[in-house]
């Protein structure tokens, strides 16, 4: 982390001072999350700001994750080895 005062000498006599972000801020380990936006540069908008729904953030967000190349299930059972065999049967190439 580079404290607030750090300068680095490009030539003589000329500094640069660098400002961290969080200079205002006491530093905390997180920040809680109250707002998603999704910036999208398009030339043809001068400016647009739209609230989306949850369903549409979550959409925009799998794209950018792990979790977008997976295949997905919903299991409920009430009968233990139809629920083993068939997660066996999801599994049977990785177990």
């Amino acid at each position: 982390m580079v404290s607030n005062n750090h300068f680095k000498l490009l030539k003589p006599k000329v500094s640069i001072q660098y400002k961290s972000p969080f200079f205002h801020f006491k530093l905390k380990k997180s920040f809680p999350c109250k707002t998603l936006i999704f910036i999208q540069y398009d030339n043809n908008v001068e400016f647009e700001c739209k609230e989306i729904s949850k369903l549409t953030a979550f959409e925009n967000l799998i794209p950018d994750s792990w979790i977008s190349s997976l295949s997905c299930y919903q299991l409920t059972y009430s009968n233990n080895e139809l629920m083993i065999d068939s997660v066996r049967e999801l599994f049977k190439d990785d177990i």
